[in-house]
């Protein structure tokens, strides 16, 4: 893993509390493994999250970040959508950066799966590409990098299939095709000049059943 400081862990508990909500179930409809209104639940023919039993969850600091966190990383991992985890930073922040790991503990998914992070911001408006210029989505594979991804090269911000219950921050799912086998998943988020967005909160990872359908 990329070095940095420790902010929690699970591998097969539930504990810690919620640092936000969403409300209701991920719904909709799509077809293959492309983007385009996604489903994402344990049932789901197209999209299916990493979570507990078989996940584990962390969150680390990079760098000199004074004031980065990771709040409750397990929340990415549990079957209850009413949970986020939330990565926070502050604005203008030049070095440093939260970081939230997503490990799949028994299964190693091939290239050409589609992958990601339903994600929101918790202050309220509805997430856009330029608003997320400084995060990164990265594929590892037992603990190595073996693919990234930054907006606007390779990442894709997509909605839900249905709108979540409640949720007055419409949640997105962003996420890249990895070019190798990957069993991990990894958001960073650096608040660089220029930025408005101070946190960022995740739902769950996300992987496709099937290959990608790509562009």
């Amino acid at each position: 893993l990329i070095g940095g400081t420790t902010s929690g862990t699970t591998a097969g508990t539930t504990g810690g509390t919620t640092s936000g909500t969403t409300g209701g179930t991920t719904g909709g409809s799509t077809t293959g493994g492309d983007i385009g209104g996604i489903v994402c639940n344990p049932t789901s023919d197209t999209f299916r999250p990493i979570r507990l039993p078989d996940a584990a969850a962390t969150g680390q600091v990079n760098g000199i970040c004074v004031g980065c966190r990771v709040d409750n990383p397990e929340n990415a991992v549990d079957a209850d959508f009413d949970t986020v985890s939330t990565l926070v930073t502050p604005v203008g922040l030049l070095t440093g950066s939260p970081q939230l790991n997503v490990i799949d503990t028994a299964t190693t998914y091939p290239a050409g799966r589609r992958a990601g992070f339903v994600i929101f911001d918790p202050a309220g408006p509805l997430l856009t590409l330029d608003l997320l210029q400084s995060i990164t989505v990265v594929a590892a594979r037992n603990g190595d990098e073996v693919d990234r991804a930054t907006v606007p090269t390779g990442l894709a911000l997509d909605l839900l299939g249905g709108t979540l219950i409640g949720a007055g921050n419409e949640p997105r799912f962003l996420s890249f095709v990895p070019s190798a086998d990957f069993n991990e998943l990894r958001l960073t988020y650096s608040g660089l000049l220029g930025t408005v967005l101070q946190q960022v909160a995740v739902v769950q990872a996300c992987v496709s059943v099937n290959p990608a359908v790509l562009p």
